[in-house]
């Protein structure tokens, strides 16, 4: 493992073929492996984890574990657990999610969202479960495309909706 900053990979004692950059990443891995983690505070609860891409100050800042993901962004994915396969790409794209299998494009998409494999692409799109902000929204399978499609979709009754196009569907 290789790694640059202050307290990086501080804890590892099993893990292997880590690289991290930044004061405080992956500062808590202890056994994970193929982990690639750059900026400051990024990934720094992540533990037992494998084969995930970081990049961006306090990106997945308090995730636990959880595999195979790619986060791209300031705060991407922030407080996202253990979930596995999930793409976030954006600041604060995922922010809350803590579902897997889901993939959220641009500025706060998919932001307060937990259910699983949802597909937003978009400004706010899937945004939350109510206007304010609201994480417990539990919807699944919805695609959404566009800046705020789908941004307001309610508790966890939606599910398998498709939104394409700005303001598509945006309270649902």
């Amino acid at each position: 493992s290789l790694g640059v900053g202050d307290s990086v990979l501080s804890n590892e004692s099993t893990g292997y073929s880590n690289t991290a950059f930044g004061d405080l990443s992956l500062s808590s891995e202890t056994n994970g492996y193929g982990n690639t983690v750059l900026g400051m505070n990024a990934a720094s609860a992540q533990n037992g984890s494998n084969n995930n891409t970081v990049i961006g100050y306090g990106a997945r800042l308090n995730a636990t574990g959880g595999s195979d993901n790619v986060i791209v962004g300031r705060s991407a994915a922030q407080t996202q657990g253990s979930t596995n396969y999930n793409i976030a790409i954006g600041a604060e794209a995922g922010y809350a999610s803590t579902s897997s299998g889901t993939i959220y494009i641009g500025y706060q998409s998919g932001r307060y969202k937990n259910g699983l494999q949802n597909t937003a692409c978009g400004h706010q799109s899937q945004y939350s479960g109510s206007a304010t902000g609201s994480a417990n929204n539990t919807s699944y399978r919805n695609s959404s495309f566009g800046s705020w499609a789908l941004r307001l979709v309610q508790g966890g009754t939606s599910h398998e909706n498709s939104a394409f196009g700005t303001f598509a569907l945006q309270t649902l």
